[in-house]
C-alpha cells in the first residue's frame, strides 16, 4: 500500500514538473454529483493558460506555480450554449491542486484536483451573494 502511494506521489510530482506552461482544462458538469438545474442548464468551464507568472508575482499562501489564465464559464440549455462569464484571473498549483482565484472580482472560485479522486468543481456566486457549488469533470489538453 505504501509503495502504491509512493508511486502515485512520484507520478503526480512528475506531472507537475512536466506540466507545460501552455495548457487548457476543459470541464463539464458532473451530473452524477451535481444534477442539472432545468432552468439554468449544464455548466461547462474552459481554463486556458496565458502565461506562467511564478517569478513575477508574490502570491499569498503555498504554491508551486502561478499562472495568468483565461476562464470561460458557459451554460447549455435546450442545445443552446451561452457564455456566462469570460475573464482573466490568477491560478495556482500546489501538490495535486489547481485553483483559480476570482471570488471577489468575478464571483468564481474553481479547483481541480489532479489525482485519482477527481474532486474538481466550481463555486459561482450571484449578485445576491447566493453560492452554487457544481462538481466538474475536467480533462487537460496540452496546447504544444
Amino acid at each position: 500500500m505504501k509503495l502504491n502511494k509512493l508511486i502515485a506521489g512520484l507520478f503526480i510530482l512528475a506531472t507537475f514538473a512536466a506540466h507545460a506552461d501552455d495548457f487548457t482544462y476543459n470541464c463539464t458538469q458532473r451530473t452524477d454529483r451535481s444534477p442539472v438545474d432545468p432552468k439554468v442548464g449544464a455548466i461547462s468551464v474552459t481554463v486556458k493558460s496565458l502565461k506562467n507568472v511564478t517569478k513575477e508575482v508574490s502570491f499569498g499562501g503555498k504554491y508551486d506555480q502561478v499562472y495568468k489564465v483565461k476562464l470561460d464559464v458557459s451554460k447549455t440549455l435546450n442545445k443552446k450554449t451561452t457564455k456566462l462569464k469570460s475573464f482573466e484571473a490568477i491560478a495556482t498549483t500546489y501538490d495535486v491542486q489547481f485553483n483559480v482565484w476570482a471570488n471577489k472580482e468575478h464571483g468564481v472560485g474553481m479547483y481541480i484536483y489532479l489525482d485519482e479522486l477527481d474532486e474538481s468543481g466550481i463555486t459561482l456566486t450571484d449578485a445576491t451573494g447566493k453560492k452554487t457549488k457544481i462538481s466538474l469533470d475536467c480533462g487537460e489538453e496540452n496546447n504544444q
